[in-house]
């Protein structure tokens, strides 16, 4: 198996459970986390030992570093981040809810 590069989008609360769960991934790391909050994504950064931090996901995909993206943001802002993600290649984690519409859901099905 492939060693998982993990990317953090969104660093607020709940950003620390799933850090929390990939450190105890075997095969995975998280190598980069963003957040639009600059302060916010350098602390996360800095506590979790995270080696890059970007002030957005556009960012994060243009220095190549991920191959899975984690999105901790609101659910609002799953949708676009997500088809973001899937259109730069990469694979994509979201939690519940996936959207807040089945229209947004339909979109990240496409």
């Amino acid at each position: 198996m492939d060693k998982i590069d993990v990317g953090i989008v969104g660093c607020g609360y709940v950003a620390n459970g799933h850090l929390e769960a990939w450190r105890k991934a075997k095969q995975a790391s998280v190598v980069a986390v963003s957040d639009v909050n600059e302060s916010l994504v350098k602390n996360t950064a800095r506590i979790w030992k995270v080696p890059f931090s970007h002030k957005s996901l556009s960012e994060m995909i243009e220095q190549g570093k991920v191959n899975l993206v984690d999105i901790c943001t609101p659910p609002q802002t799953h949708a676009s981040l997500a088809i973001q993600a899937m259109e730069a290649g990469l694979s994509v984690l979201i939690e519940k809810p996936m959207t807040m519409t089945t229209k947004d859901a339909d979109e990240i099905v496409k």
